[in-house]
């Protein structure tokens, strides 16, 4: 199957499963619990003022990886290069690969199909052991976080030390 035909599947697929396309064959990724959603809007919201200087993060965007076998994987968070407007952004899948990508409970094929496909940076949060792995080049100085943050609710108070 093709990125565009995976497009017309998923706008067309009877159910609220989350689908992926993994070199030109379809797969369906469980969707998230409550702890990884609440980790991926944390994520989201905790980037930076400064962060958001570099790019715009996204939630759930399916990202065209490769062709011919096509794949298009959905990160729960990624964070986009430069900035447009609302109304610039095109519907369907982003052919434009991100700068960070951040993945939350996810096996090392996941990670290499991001990095062989040219994302500098993928983080993956192990919602289990709270923990906040690195792959590829460090993430752009101005991604400001504390990956401590990313696994609490808002309104939770930080651990004592």
């Amino acid at each position: 199957m093709t990125a565009d035909e995976f497009l017309a599947f998923c706008d067309t697929a009877p159910d609220n499963r989350r689908y992926e396309l993994i070199r030109g064959e379809v797969a369906i990724s469980p969707l998230p619990t409550r702890p990884q959603g609440v980790i991926a809007a944390q994520v989201s919201s905790g980037f930076s003022e400064s962060a958001r200087t570099v790019g715009y993060p996204a939630i759930g965007v399916g990202i065209l990886l490769g062709r011919n076998p096509d794949t298009v994987r959905v990160p729960p968070v990624a964070l986009f290069a430069g900035s447009c407007v609302f109304e610039e952004l095109e519907n369907g899948f982003s052919e434009e690969l991100p700068l960070l990508v951040v993945l939350i409970d996810t096996d090392d094929a996941t990670v290499s199909d991001y990095l062989s496909a040219g994302v500098p940076t993928v983080w993956v949060l192990n919602s289990s052991t709270r923990n906040l792995t690195e792959h590829g080049k460090p993430a752009p100085c101005a991604i400001c976080y504390n990956a401590a943050d990313f696994f609490r609710l808002p309104n939770q108070p930080p651990p004592s030390p």
